[in-house]
């Protein structure tokens, strides 16, 4: 199996994971709702991107020591090695409730950066690109393992970037590898 085919079984095993929601308190500001197309999808900024990093340091806080688990993983996979039955179940067990911390962690962050779900979804898709990681659109593919159908689970990925975003993270590049491992749970 390829190491994307990997990548993204393993992100609908922990994005499963998270479904078991965490009592927490409400977010003091919901973030805004996604208002026309042309400004979700708008080119990202500066300021987008310090708010995506302040939004992802907060989910990975959220997680606190199991985000190792979730590490040790995606590094495995982008060095194209498939991280055994073990490591998954392992990982699944450590982060256990913590994601649902993570996702009330995201919707309280996204309300004090002002910025929407849509936005942020759009952003995170920008600079993962940028950064040479693979995405993917989560519904298509869990709908299509959801019928069994293991075939072509690629053809969604989409490593093109835009120059400028590129170069908009080139200085935060570290930081933000540091915390894509968020992306397996759907942060």
């Amino acid at each position: 199996m390829s190491s994307f085919k990997t990548f993204v079984l393993l992100s609908v095993l922990l994005v499963g994971a998270g479904t078991v929601s965490a009592q927490s308190e409400p977010a003091p500001k919901t973030p805004p709702a996604a208002s026309a197309n042309s400004s979700v999808q708008s080119p990202v900024t500066r300021a987008d991107l310090q708010k995506f990093m302040a939004v992802r340091a907060d989910e990975k806080t959220a997680l606190g020591d199991s985000f190792s688990s979730l590490q040790t993983i995606f590094d495995d996979v982008r060095k194209g090695n498939n991280p055994s039955f073990l490591q998954v179940t392992g990982a699944l067990r450590q982060i256990g409730g913590s994601v649902g911390d993570a996702r009330a962690a995201q919707k309280t962050a996204l309300g004090q950066q002002n910025l929407s779900s849509a936005r942020f979804r759009f952003i995170r898709s920008q600079i993962n690109r940028a950064l040479g990681i693979p995405s993917f659109d989560l519904n298509k593919v869990l709908s299509k393992l959801k019928g069994g159908d293991f075939s072509d689970l690629g053809s969604t990925v989409s490593t093109d970037a835009d120059p400028q975003t590129k170069a908009l993270i080139e200085p935060s590049r570290s930081d933000l590898l540091e915390t894509a491992p968020l992306g397996l749970l759907g942060l």
